[in-house]
């Protein structure tokens, strides 16, 4: 029967007694096929479709010898079994499914230790659950227990690092080990020891709710909306966590914000520092041991280094005053990788690079850089002016004998190369700029004061002391950045202006954005045609936050990097000296 073949064996040992026994016997006018059953442990109904399922099996392959067993037809008395089981389960998945904090849910029935129907959900946290893992079924139980219907409740959630899965990639839903639940009570309502819970998230998401409202200046905020998506970033975040301080007395670390950019993740880490640092409420069952409060990463070391991920396989990837990259790295196959930031910038904290030139500055980063990776290989990260700051850094790294595999830059211009600009040339970049900011005065995102603020002549002129002296305004809007952020950066980009770089053989990846320039003269590098003597590429990118349909044909940051990540690690894994292309 083309690569079917059988032979004979006996169909028992003399003696046994099987609960359960096929039996296929060759006669000359065709098979005979039986099947003993304990009727004790199976139902007559059973064995029926036991029998018309193996039935169906022989017959159809039979006929389609080299079919592979997942082309087996399931007879119909199975089929609407198993659909009537899946439909009963289909609300708790999708429940749970919906939750930030939930990857993939699965629910299985099973009889429990007082001979009832039950039904328990094993969910994958997903990026979001930053929390102890050991906490996410209680806080999947208050959830469920305060939004989803009785259908959609199970008796318990249990969390697992993967669903195990058949070589078609289908979960296998009977090796998940369904742990052993204590019979429910009929005098005592389900889930009511997450009720504190559920109370104190429900609270959360409300306030956090009206935060990101106040400081996002948007509406229709749901559990799934990302704090990025809607306009954040890493000044925003820093405002929205005094204002979570204000409001519930807790202050979650700049990192969670970054590790839970959605309001349900986030209201989940909030929630949870809350209920550790509440006492258990009364309740008649066994009582719940308190949340603990999710890790505080630079709240717990220095602040001037925020972590995203502790480790994994991957090089090391260091941030310079950016967390934007590496969230959007961390929610890729690439973010398996140690993930962190080095930033000097915290509103009522000291930066301390006030005197010191650029080579001091970048001195002083490594100086934290490595309190948190003492050595490389390292990946590092820099936008704009602190692409310009990464390579000194990287530069300093190598003369003391550390590896950088790689520095990848957004808009990175060298410092001398605007003073290379023909006249005609910055013109071009002066008017592209002033297309650019009104842009942002368009869509809500900047008022047209501080529009006109960020041009110098409106400073030298003395139009704002006049409108300060006038009361036409309050206060004199910084030339760059915010207020809070103001001194810092024009401390970096005046150490910047008087910078000579040195050359060096770092391999870079230059990512330029439709807004920097192209053509008409312009060099590709902005000004890096000699000085790094390594490898440089340039690759053309949408900017962050954009979407596809915007920028035709564009990758987004996030995907190149990943791509060169993925070539940095396949090199250390083979001990190969060449950089990544």
């Amino acid at each position: 029967h083309g690569r079917f073949t059988m032979a004979s064996a006996p169909s028992h040992a003399p003696g046994a007694i099987y609960d359960l026994n096929f039996q296929l016997v060759g006669r000359p006018d065709g098979w005979r096929m039986t099947v003993e059953y304990n009727t004790d442990l199976f139902s007559e109904e059973t064995a029926e479709r036991l029998i018309e399922l193996w039935q169906t099996a022989f017959a159809f392959f039979l006929e389609h010898k080299d079919a592979p067993v997942s082309a087996l037809p399931v007879p119909p008395s199975l089929r609407r079994s198993v659909s009537c089981e899946f439909e009963a389960l289909a609300p708790i998945e999708t429940a749970l499914g919906a939750h930030p904090l939930v990857q993939e849910a699965v629910a299985v029935s099973h009889v429990g230790l007082d001979g009832q129907r039950r039904t328990h959900a094993f969910v994958t946290p997903s990026d979001a659950a930053t929390m102890a893992l050991e906490t996410l079924p209680g806080l999947l139980m208050a959830y469920l227990s305060a939004t989803a219907p009785e259908e959609a409740i199970p008796d318990g959630v249990s969390v697992v690092r993967a669903m195990p899965r058949d070589m078609c990639g289908r979960v296998m839903r009977g090796r998940l080990n369904i742990p052993p639940l204590p019979a429910r009570s009929a005098a005592t309502p389900a889930h009511e020891p997450e009720a504190q819970d559920a109370r104190v998230l429900a609270h959360v998401e409300r306030v956090l709710t009206t935060i990101w409202a106040d400081i996002l200046g948007v509406g229709n905020i749901s559990p799934v909306s990302d704090f990025f998506d809607l306009g954040g970033h890493s000044l925003l975040s820093v405002r929205m966590l005094a204002r979570i301080e204000q409001d519930l007395g807790v202050r979650p670390s700049l990192a969670t914000v970054y590790r839970c950019p959605t309001l349900g993740a986030l209201a989940g880490a909030v929630a949870a520092q809350l209920t550790s640092s509440l006492p258990p409420a009364p309740v008649e069952v066994a009582p719940v041991a308190p949340l603990p409060a999710p890790p505080t990463g630079d709240d717990a070391d220095d602040w001037r280094i925020v972590r995203l991920a502790a480790g994994g396989p991957g090089v090391t990837v260091v941030a310079i005053n950016n967390l934007g990259i590496l969230q959007r790295l961390g929610v890729t196959p690439a973010g398996a990788r140690h993930l962190f930031a080095v930033r000097m910038f915290e509103p009522g904290k000291a930066h301390g690079l006030d005197g010191l030139d650029f080579r001091g500055i970048a001195a002083r980063y490594i100086d934290v850089m490595r309190q948190e990776a003492p050595h490389g290989p390292y990946v590092l990260f820099g936008e704009c002016v602190h692409g310009v700051l990464c390579y000194e850094i990287a530069r300093q790294l190598e003369l003391v004998g550390e590896r950088v595999l790689l520095l990848a830059t957004v808009n990175m211009w060298h410092p001398a190369y605007p003073a290379s600009l023909s006249m005609r040339q910055r013109w071009m970049v002066r008017f592209s700029n002033i297309g650019q900011n009104f842009g942002l005065v368009r869509s809500g995102r900047k008022t047209f004061l501080q529009f006109l603020a960020n041009y110098s002549i409106t400073h030298r002129v003395g139009l704002w002391k006049a409108a300060r002296a006038l009361r036409l305004v309050r206060t004199i809007p910084p030339r760059v950045g915010t207020p809070e952020q103001e001194g810092f950066l024009r401390t970096i980009l005046g150490a910047r202006d008087s910078y000579a770089p040195l050359p060096s053989r770092l391999p870079v990846l230059q990512l330029m954005t439709p807004d920097s320039p192209s053509g008409h003269g312009f060099d590709e590098t902005l000004g890096w045609t000699h000085t790094p003597t390594g490898p440089f590429r340039t690759v053309r990118v949408r900017p962050f936050a954009s979407q596809p349909d915007q920028y035709p044909g564009l990758p987004a940051i996030e995907e190149v990097i990943a791509d060169a990540l993925r070539e940095c690690d396949l090199a250390e894994h083979h001990g190969d000296a060449h950089e990544p292309h």
